[in-house]
């Protein structure tokens, strides 16, 4: 029989022999109920990020499992003398196990990768770039070419020792009810792990230069392992050899790691260009409304137009030209986009249009950014008695397909945030639940400006729209207030308690 024909055969029986240790499937079961199942309850459009996420999530876990499986059948093969292994050799049969071992963590990773979609409730929006889809089948085979590694050279249980502490107090830490002192350590854990898996500042599977920073660092620390696998029972010459291709591709994943964290430190901004899958022009206008999405979210525009548009058609056409700028941003990294914050809305890689409130909140974002308040979104000021803040919180409440009561909760929120006064809360519920739209569009059609200015006031806007309001218009709403204005709500969670500038 030849030397390949053997090579195969072994492989087979390692494999089958790993294939049905109970550990393995018990590996296999937690994570797919700890990243596929999670997948068929999420309300939200699935993404192809999170499908990355998830698989990764996967291999971390299928390389942990294999990491202890593979330790008995190589703990066999390094109690082999060179006279009993002639037939391959002892370094033929550890790469026999080893190739076994990444077999089948590549078996499990592709039925985990088919498995994700059949719990989709729709098509995913987004794109990865080519060099993504590879690494989460790299990272799963690493695990168990590590664990050999350790074995070959120490010749002892000491990855299954490790793994046999580590994750019991792993499930401690996370599912105990008793402090037992394990915060720091298990969390000293998770990020050695994390950093191993990716070393990098900046991370995201749909742009191209990280992907393939992050493809070329999992190659080469699998071939680093490989090459440390094969040393640890070669002969003189040939380790020596194996060792010095070790060294230099130690200083290669070094080399990798060194420039991706300087060629792309955090708050890194990446064009469109080097997202795959962008075109020349990502932005479309609706409405008078632009809307800027990462590519393959360009299904999202219909919903987010479909919430956003019926609310700033109240608006006048002297607002037209103000209409705000919807763009989308990565989850994980920052996307070159020339914006400015106080007439734009940025969106991330959540359907926000799948709940209710957020439907609600996200005209709200949309209101002040129309009214160019959109930097406000981020900075706290204090916008007492002044009639914009009151226009954009009522448009919050005009969202269509939304229950009454999460529009009203959306609509107070926002106006909590910039410290309305009692004259504010009045007018906002009164427009609200008494004034009709039509009126109120008429108004802001007649005396968009001053009202939509920082002079424009709330008490202008209330005697203009036929509401009678009291109290000083100057002061913040005190609790009391907030309960007798809207009872339904918590005034402790719609409270701003400290002090800010003025609102400009």
């Amino acid at each position: 029989m030849s030397r390949a024909a053997t090579f195969a055969r072994l492989t087979a029986f390692d494999a089958r022999r790993m294939a049905v240790n109970p550990l393995l499937w018990i590996g296999v079961t937690v994570a797919v109920f700890s990243y596929a199942w999670p997948s068929y309850w999420e309300p939200a459009a699935p993404t192809l990020t999170e499908y990355h996420a998830s698989l990764e999530g996967t291999a971390a876990v299928i390389a942990v499992t294999t990491a202890a499986v593979v330790v008995f059948p190589v703990m066999r093969e390094v109690g082999h003398s060179r006279r009993t292994v002639a037939a391959l050799g002892p370094t033929g049969r550890l790469l026999a196990v080893s190739t076994a071992a990444v077999l089948l963590t590549t078996a499990i990773m592709a039925a985990a990768a088919l498995l994700h979609p059949l719990m989709w409730s729709a098509p995913p929006a987004g794109t990865l770039s080519p060099y993504a889809h590879p690494t989460p089948f790299l990272i799963a085979g690493a695990g168990p070419l590590a664990s050999i590694a350790v074995v070959a050279w120490t010749r002892s249980y000491m990855p299954l020792v490790a793994l046999g502490l580590a994750v019991p107090a792993l499930f401690l830490y996370q599912y105990s009810i008793v402090d037992l002192g394990l915060g720091t350590a298990v969390y000293q854990i998770s990020r050695l792990t994390d950093l191993a898996q990716s070393p990098f500042t900046v991370r995201g599977p749909a742009v191209t230069p990280l992907a393939a920073l992050q493809l070329t660092y999992t190659l080469l620390v699998t071939a680093l392992l490989i090459a440390v696998i094969a040393a640890a029972r070669s002969r003189p010459a040939q380790r020596r050899a194996l060792l010095a291709a070790a060294a230099a591709l130690l200083a290669g994943v070094a080399g990798t790691v060194g420039y991706g964290r300087l060629a792309y430190p955090h708050g890194t901004s990446f064009p469109d260009t080097a997202i795959h899958g962008a075109t020349a022009q990502q932005c479309q206008v609706r409405d008078g409304i632009t809307y800027c999405p990462l590519p393959g979210y360009e299904a999202w525009v219909d919903e987010w137009h479909d919430t956003i548009g019926p609310s700033l058609a109240l608006l006048p056409e002297a607002a037209r030209d103000d209409l705000p700028v919807i763009w989308q941003d990565g989850d994980s990294f920052n996307r070159e986009m020339d914006v400015r914050l106080d007439d734009s809305v940025t969106m991330f890689e959540y359907l926000e249009t799948g709940e209710p409130y957020m439907r609600a909140s996200l005209v709200g974002s949309a209101s002040l950014a129309a009214l160019g308040l959109g930097e406000y979104a981020w900075e706290w000021c204090q916008g007492t008695g002044q009639s914009r803040f009151v226009i954009a919180a009522w448009l919050a409440s005009t969202v269509q397909g939304v229950p009454a009561t999460d529009r009203l909760e959306a609509a107070a929120t926002l106006s909590s945030e910039y410290s309305p006064s009692l004259p504010d809360l009045v007018l906002l519920r009164a427009l609200i639940e008494d004034v009709p739209r039509e009126r109120m569009a008429d108004t802001l059609a007649e005396h968009w400006v001053p009202l939509s200015t920082r002079e424009g006031t709330t008490l202008e806007l209330a005697e203009l729209v036929g509401v009678s309001v009291t109290g000083n218009a100057d002061v913040p709403a005190m609790p009391t207030d907030w309960v007798r204005v809207f009872p339904e709500l918590d005034p402790e969670m719609h409270m701003v308690w400290s002090e800010g500038p003025t609102c400009v």
